[in-house]
């Protein structure tokens, strides 16, 4: 079971537990002013951006992402539920883009986008079959069910809108201690790096694996167009509203959220509530993805994922197409992604400082060893694909709504 468990982390992320005192103090001395209500945050990010956009962008995304799909394919034996993840977004948006926009896409853009959707299908059916051996009591097993809901995710995911996250990004929060810090871009990277690679101080993966696979003990959607109350759960009801929360502790609460309201179509809280959390998670998400953007878009990882969770709410802002590009820049020739090197050479850092018995420092080699050497990352990989998948849907909206000539 323990190998099991740890993937269902949805992302190669390190769980440890021993905490340096050099990096404590540096998180502690972050402290913003208590009264920090957006003030700082750069203007022109407040709005969507449009400039700039070519009907050629679409091609590029999905050559970009039929890469990385066609490379999950060849090994779907490999496949965990980072990539099964990545694959049912792809699936779902790229789905929902064939559906609504087919009359203004050309062949060639029609044909591979059916030939990405049925791969990813495959690679996912392939995903759900191999998690049945293992029964129902098993965490992965009841996650990979929640990938079999494909169609009331269809019906319900969010058309564009704009300026619903200005309210959140100019309020007072107290969701971390690094708002003033990231919108003035005083943060430290490598602040941003150590709380990147201990989501266990914010939210204890275990226990994100644990109520995401507790989304599948909901009755299955009949009406995919109606919202119902989802089954009580306590303890992750009270884990998601739990704060501070940053970089993968709150892209994991957001996701909880989003997969109960689209998926199985049911608020964990009330409607208004469960609207208001995801609205204040997304723009907290947009916040530290305008941080990484500003500063050179060191945390590769981190920015897609929070791309790919908040675009399939359909906020605009996050559609900005320098952005897209420089994801899709990612994407070598057969289709791997990997993170940013001197992001992983300071994770690599903090894990070997931190590993203060032989057992931690044998399990740090091993994973400085992966992120340090490996070309190919699967879980940037698979939030790589989803976020493009959404660039995909925005840009094809784009043309159609803008009218841009093919």
């Amino acid at each position: 079971m323990i190998p099991k468990l740890k993937i269902i982390n949805l992302m190669l992320l390190i769980t440890l537990t021993a905490f340096s005192a050099k990096n404590e103090n540096s998180v502690s001395s972050a402290k913003q002013n208590n009264k920090y209500a957006g003030e700082k945050f750069p203007t022109k990010y407040l709005y969507p951006d449009y400039r700039g956009f070519s009907v050629h962008d679409i091609d590029y995304y999905l050559r970009a992402t039929k890469r990385t799909i066609n490379y999950f394919s060849k090994f779907p034996n490999d496949t965990d539920v980072n990539t099964a993840t990545g694959v049912f977004y792809v699936k779902v948006i790229l789905a929902v883009t064939l559906r609504d926009y087919a009359d203004i896409l050309n062949i060639y853009q029609i044909r591979v986008l059916k030939n990405i959707v049925g791969l990813s299908d495959y690679i996912l059916s392939h995903y759900i079959y191999m998690q049945k051996e293992f029964g129902w009591d098993d965490i992965e097993h009841r996650v990979s069910r929640i990938y079999q809901q494909d169609r009331p995710f269809m019906v319900s995911i969010e058309q564009f809108n704009r300026n619903r996250l200005k309210k959140w990004l100019l309020t007072h929060s107290t969701i971390n201690d690094f708002l003033e810090q990231m919108d003035d871009v005083s943060l430290p990277k490598e602040t941003y790096v150590w709380c990147v690679s201990h989501m266990d101080a914010y939210y204890s993966t275990y226990t994100s694996g644990k109520c995401l696979s507790r989304i599948s003990l909901n009755a299955e959607p009949i009406d995919y167009k109606k919202l119902s109350q989802c089954k009580q759960d306590e303890e992750c009801m009270k884990q998601v509203e739990t704060t501070p929360s940053v970089a993968y502790a709150l892209s994991h609460r957001l996701f909880y959220l989003s997969l109960s309201k689209y998926v199985y179509r049911c608020n964990v809280f009330t409607q208004k509530k469960t609207n208001d959390l995801i609205d204040m998670m997304c723009a907290q998400m947009y916040r530290e993805s305008v941080y990484i953007a500003r500063r050179g878009y060191f945390a590769r990882d981190m920015f897609l994922e929070h791309i790919a969770l908040c675009g399939t709410m359909g906020y605009e802002e996050f559609f900005r197409r320098p952005w897209f590009l420089k994801a899709a820049s990612w994407v070598d020739d057969i289709g791997c992604v990997r993170e940013f090197y001197n992001f992983d050479i300071n994770r690599s850092r903090i894990i070997t400082e931190e590993a203060v018995t032989p057992r931690k420092r044998e399990i740090a080699a091993h994973q400085n060893h992966y992120y340090l050497t490996r070309k190919c990352h699967k879980h940037t990989m698979a939030v790589g694909v989803a976020a493009l998948a959404q660039g995909v849907r925005h840009s094809v909206n784009l043309m159609k709504t803008h009218l841009f000539s093919l």
